[in-house]
């Protein structure tokens, strides 16, 4: 269950674009073309927005299942 909603996840606009890019880069590098530094930092502002968003939704969710579980153990 888990694993299907991972994967609805990365049917996000956001996650294809930074796929995109991050594709693209990986191909430019591998094949030998010189990657300019303008692309190279805009994939890098995406990149780390992208986990940044990610990290705090989850720790978001995190807290939330925490005060969750002290209002129904009486806590808080």
């Amino acid at each position: 269950m888990m694993i299907l909603q991972r994967l609805a996840r990365l049917l996000d606009v956001k996650s294809l674009v930074t796929l995109a890019l991050v594709l693209v880069l990986c191909i430019m590098t591998l094949s030998g073309r010189e990657v300019s530094e303008l692309f190279s930092s805009a994939v890098m502002l995406v990149l780390g927005f992208f986990f940044g968003k990610n990290v705090q939704r989850d720790n978001i969710s995190v807290d939330l299942d925490k005060n969750q579980a002290d209002s129904y153990l009486g806590g808080k």
